[in-house]
C-alpha cells in the first residue's frame, strides 16, 4: 500500500491505495472481504491504529459446452461405435460433479468431474448399432452435460451427433426344379431360394410365377443375410412334352424402408422327356378271294 501523505495534522486526511489480484477462489466465493488496519505514531505515547473492512462482490458466470462426436463413418448392424464428449467450462467459476447423460450410450465415463474455468475433459461411451438403426438410415442422438457451480443451480449444455447410413437394400432368388425325369402330367416340384443380400430388412416378400401360380413362402420378412425357401409345383402339359423343355421365369419382390420395392428374377429350364414312336397293324378281311377282286 502507498499513501499520498505519511504525516497528518489534526483533521488532515490522505488517500492510500494498493492493488489486489483476484483469485479463482474469490470468484468461486462470489465476493472478496478485505480488512485494513492503519497505524500512525503521535509525538508522544504509543502508536495509534484504525480499522475498516469492505466486502466486494465478484460477478459469477457459470457455463458449459459439449461437443459430441462418433468414431463411425456409416452404420453397420452389430458394430460398436465409440462416442466422445469434449466438455469445456466456458464460465468463470469452478464446476464440480461434471456428468454426461446420453440416453443412447449410457453410461458415460468422464475422467475429470471438476473443471476450472477454461478447463476441459473428454468423456467416452460406446453404443452397438442395431438393425433398426440401419433400417432408419441414421442414428440421431443428443447428450446433455451438467455441472454444479459454487452457488446457484446446476448448469447444463447439449450436443447432438448424427451418423448417416449407407442404405443398400437388395434381394435375390434362385429357382430350382426337382429331379426328373418328367413326362406328360408329371408334377414338377420347384423351390425358390430367396436371400436378402442387402443391409436393410425387407418385408412383404412375395414370388410371382406366371406358370406355377401360387408359391408358398414360410416368411414374408427377411433381415439382411437371411435365407428362406419358397415352394410350388407345376403339372407338365402336352405342349411341354412337344417342346421338350419348360422354360419359366420367376420374380421375387420385397419392400424396404420408405416403402421402396426391390425385385430380382431367375429363369429355370426343365427338360421334359420325349418318347416319339409310331406303329401300324395291317389286316385283310377274312374269306376267299378271286382273281381281280
Amino acid at each position: 500500500m502507498t499513501c499520498d501523505e505519511i504525516v497528518l495534522a489534526p483533521g488532515g486526511a490522505t488517500t492510500c491505495s494498493g492493488d489486489y489480484v483476484v483469485t479463482q477462489a474469490d470468484i468461486d466465493a462470489g465476493n472478496r472481504r478485505n480488512q485494513a488496519t492503519v497505524a500512525a505514531t503521535p509525538p508522544q505515547g504509543q502508536p495509534v491504529t484504525g480499522f475498516d473492512e469492505i466486502d466486494t462482490a465478484i460477478p459469477q458466470s457459470a457455463a458449459l459446452t459439449v461437443n459430441k462426436q462418433s468414431s463411425a463413418a456409416t452404420l453397420l448392424a452389430g458394430a460398436v461405435v465409440e462416442f466422445t464428449f469434449d466438455v469445456t467450462n466456458t464460465g468463470n467459476v469452478t464446476l464440480t460433479g461434471i456428468a454426461v447423460d446420453d440416453p443412447l450410450a449410457n453410461p458415460v465415463d468422464c475422467p475429470n468431474t471438476t473443471l476450472a474455468p477454461g478447463e476441459g475433459t473428454t468423456c467416452r461411451a460406446t453404443y452397438t448399432v442395431t438393425q433398426d438403426d440401419v433400417n432408419a438410415n441414421n442414428v440421431t442422438n443428443t447428450a446433455t452435460v451438467s455441472g454444479t457451480p459454487p452457488s446457484g443451480p446446476p448448469v447444463s449444455a447439449s450436443g447432438t451427433e448424427i451418423i448417416e447410413g449407407s442404405p443398400d437394400p437388395a434381394i435375390n432368388v434362385d429357382k430350382i426344379a426337382g429331379t426328373g425325369p418328367f413326362l406328360l402330367d408329371s408334377v414338377i416340384p420347384y423351390s425358390f431360394k430367396v436371400t436378402n443380400t442387402g443391409n436393410q430388412t425387407l418385408t412383404g416378400v412375395v414370388i410371382d410365377d406366371p406358370i406355377i401360380g401360387t408359391v408358398r413362402c414360410p416368411t414374408a420378412t427377411l433381415a439382411p443375410g437371411v435365407v428362406t425357401t419358397c415352394t410350388g409345383s407345376y403339372v407338365a402339359t402336352q405342349e411341354d412334352v412337344d417342346a421338350g423343355t419348360l422354360s419359366n421365369s420367376a420374380t421375387v419382390a420385397g419392400v424396404g424402408p420408405g416403402d421402396v420395392r426391390h425385385v430380382d428374377g431367375d429363369v429355370e429350364v426343365t427338360a421334359i422327356e420325349q418318347a416319339p414312336s409310331i406303329s401300324i397293324d395291317k389286316q385283310a378281311p377274312a374269306g376267299t378271294r378271286v382273281v381281280g377282286e
